[in-house]
Formats: C-alpha cells, sequence, structure tokens
C-alpha cells in the first residue's frame, strides 16, 4: 500500500515519531471464534523487538497512521 511518510528519529537510535497516510484504508481482519470474519478500521497496539531493546507504539484510523518509538537506554 503505498502512502506519504513523514518523520523519523528525532533523538538518534533513541525517540522515532512517523505520520503515515495511506491512499488506501488501514484495516486488520481476522476470523472469530464461530468463523465470521471481523474487519478492524481503528488498531492501537505496540511492538516490541526481540530482546525488549525497543517498543513501536502505533495507532491506525482510516488513511493515517501514527508510530512512537524508543529505545531503552539500559
Amino acid at each position: 500500500m503505498p502512502h506519504k511518510r513523514i518523520g523519523g528519529w528525532l533523538i538518534k537510535d533513541k525517540l522515532y515519531l512517523v505520520l503515515k497516510i495511506a491512499n488506501e484504508l488501514w484495516y486488520y481482519s481476522r476470523k472469530g471464534d464461530k468463523g465470521e470474519k471481523q474487519m478492524h478500521l481503528l488498531f492501537v497496539g505496540w511492538y516490541e523487538l526481540p530482546g525488549g531493546e525497543a517498543k513501536l507504539f502505533t495507532f491506525n484510523v482510516l488513511w493515517v497512521s501514527i508510530q512512537l518509538g524508543f529505545k531503552r537506554i539500559c
């Protein structure tokens, strides 16, 4: 899905912020417990790199995605 992307690392390898605007809807689908197909146009969640070094929080709604990430400094 082509999209425009604005942002990146605000503080090199420590704080990451990106705004993405797509030309198609962001959506997630899955099969429910009873076999029905479920579509989600709103997603709020996070991803974590293996080892827990960095986290990326994501908020997607319709055509817009906002991602905020940070890396642990331990």
